[in-house]
């Protein structure tokens, strides 16, 4: 989700007088929603509170800045603390996709005598 989170977020971003604040408080509801439902499903306990926990603060801050730009949209401030969070987001995005490339999200199978 986390991708997703940085495409749709970037992509408004780049549209001048855009609601960058309204799709940053949408976006965070919808990612830290997505992954509260999908962080059991990891295979690695200790991997997978880390996750849960770097994902939900990030996405909390996300929220904070979104509601912060809806209040004063022409606060430049806010929309570099949303540029360096998205850099944050890619960061965490890569990070679960090598996962899955390593087939790390998998649970190891069962040893069969």
């Amino acid at each position: 989700m986390s991708l997703a989170n940085c495409f749709f977020v970037s992509l408004v971003a780049l549209i001048p007088a855009a609601g960058l604040g309204v799709v940053a408080i949408i976006m965070s509801v919808i990612s830290g929603v997505s992954t509260v439902r999908m962080h059991g499903r990891m295979a690695r306990q200790e991997l997978r509170i880390a996750m849960l926990a770097l994902s939900l603060v990030t996405y909390l801050f996300q929220l904070v800045i979104g509601i912060l730009l809806v209040i004063s949209p022409g606060d430049h401030t806010e929309v570099y603390s949303v540029a360096y969070l998205e850099i944050a987001l890619f960061a965490v995005a890569l990070g679960r996709a090598w996962g899955l490339v390593q087939g790390k999200h998998l649970r190891p199978a069962p040893v069969s005598r």
